[in-house]
């Protein structure tokens, strides 16, 4: 990050060092239903966290006989460990969570799982649980997997019975990952600065144009592309 011409980028680096070396000390309460529930956080890891007896972490890779120093773990895990040390140590259910595109460096597959983590924070897990978080995200997938999880909380409400089946379609996130509608608010900024709510509680949608308007430019350009080979309209190219 440059702010100035002054780099600041050392100064936010070792301010997250500090604080995941205070973080890493904290015992936290393992029996919580927060660091129960990031155990199976852990499926979106691809492994766990080690903390050595000199206080070094360490990333222990699922099913196997190794242990990579922090520094040496994959985006993913550097992104997400964070998140992992907050679930297991000092989650309380009346937090506030701000993540700046979560969403990076992760597989298409893996920003589905981390969102039902989100949405089981926002949830709560605990009656009085007053949990929000605040996210920023340039990822299709994330809203559209929002409608899904809204979708899924709607059909839970009218047919109990199959609410439970509706749990297991979130590996993850499960029963805590159905979203009720009054706990979501969605807003696109515009290049002119304006804040715009895109989401409707009636119909359980986003407004997705921000995102499928630039989708639509790969097949309109392969279609000019098909165009072009078979000599149709050159002349007004």
């Amino acid at each position: 990050t440059i702010l100035r011409n002054k780099i600041i980028s050392n100064e936010i680096i070792e301010s997250f060092i500090s604080f995941m070396g205070k973080v890493k000390k904290i015992k936290g309460f393992p029996d919580s239903v927060y660091a129960q529930f990031a155990k199976r956080f852990s499926s979106v890891l691809g492994g766990k966290i080690s903390v050595s007896e000199e206080d070094q972490l360490y990333f222990v890779p699922s099913g196997k006989q190794l242990r990579l120093p922090f520094h040496l773990a994959s985006s993913l895990v550097k992104s997400l460990i964070p998140l992992q040390l907050y679930l297991e140590k000092i989650a309380s259910g009346h937090d506030l969570l701000v993540m700046d595109e979560p969403e990076m460096n992760l597989h298409p597959k893996a920003q589905l799982q981390l969102l039902e983590v989100l949405v089981a924070i926002a949830n709560g897990f605990e009656e009085g649980d007053r949990n929000c978080v605040l996210i920023t995200t340039h990822a299709p997938y994330f809203l559209e997997y929002l409608e899904v999880m809204l979708e899924a909380y709607k059909i839970a409400k009218e047919k109990p019975k199959v609410k439970e089946k509706l749990s297991k379609l979130f590996e993850v996130g499960g029963e805590s990952a159905l979203l009720p509608p009054e706990k979501l608010s969605v807003y696109q900024f515009t290049p002119e600065g304006n804040v715009v709510p895109v989401f409707d509680e009636k119909s359980l949608t986003i407004d997705l144009r921000t995102f499928s308007d630039i989708s639509r430019l790969i097949p309109e350009k392969l279609w000019r592309i098909e165009e072009l080979r078979e000599g149709k309209n050159v002349e007004n190219s």
